[in-house]
């Protein structure tokens, strides 16, 4: 879904923006649900703390401010905590859940103009697919997962200026590269066994073939000849 920037003081127009940043919020408490739902049972808090916990532990939770000062503290009961969550999550999907459905939201909104690049209306020049990975996950498992550091590495030498940008994304500040995922939704998943042809201009078309192998490569200009 393309959005256009919003256009003054018109609530209106700033429609798309409301519903991301609302998406995005609601995203944020379903992942403190998440995991206030994990510390607050025993065995999954053992499991994650690496050392047995009482069967009566209590918990302290905490608020910060954007300095990480501690603004209000609460102690509670663990098992009270786990309560309420099983309450809250009755016949209803998981935290966790919910948390990928969000993700998914939020990527399919697009705006229509680049305010970084200045480049208005810079969306009628890409060709993409938006593949749904992050916090999405698939009997279990993440259907995205990070590079490493070699991966990232080549990454990098496919376009250098864009892969080594700094940008922030939750607060962090990383190059754009290190916040990109592998789309592996399932064990052993190959994208070339998905492949049934590939479309470059025809300079690139000796270097596709190779990358591609047994793959047919078709040629841009052949297909679609300049009037």
């Amino acid at each position: 879904m393309y959005i256009p920037n919003g256009v003054g003081s018109s609530a209106l127009s700033h429609i798309g923006t409301f519903c991301v940043r609302g998406a995005y919020h609601t995203r944020y408490v379903l992942r403190q649900l998440q995991g206030l739902k994990e510390i607050s049972d025993s065995p999954t808090a053992s499991a994650r703390w690496g050392c047995p916990v009482s069967p009566d532990y209590k918990l302290t939770l905490t608020n910060t401010d954007a300095t990480d000062k501690v603004v209000a503290s609460y102690d509670l009961a663990a098992s009270d905590v786990k309560n309420i969550l099983q309450y809250l999550g009755y016949n209803n999907i998981p935290f966790a859940h919910s948390v990928g459905i969000l993700t998914i939201f939020m990527n399919m909104f697009y705006p229509t103009d680049n305010k970084h690049a200045r480049d208005g209306l810079g969306y009628y020049r890409q060709r993409e697919w938006r593949l749904i990975a992050g916090d999405v996950n698939f009997n279990g498992r993440p259907m995205g997962r990070p590079l490493s550091g070699a991966e990232i590495s080549v990454l990098e030498t496919t376009d250098p200026d864009f892969w080594t940008r700094q940008i922030t994304y939750d607060g962090k500040a990383c190059k754009r590269s290190e916040f990109a995922l592998v789309y592996d939704p399932v064990p052993d998943w190959n994208v070339f066994d998905h492949i049934q042809s590939v479309i470059v201009p025809e300079r690139a078309a000796d270097t596709a073939q190779t990358i591609v192998a047994d793959k047919p490569v078709r040629v841009l200009e052949k297909l679609c000849p300049a009037t």
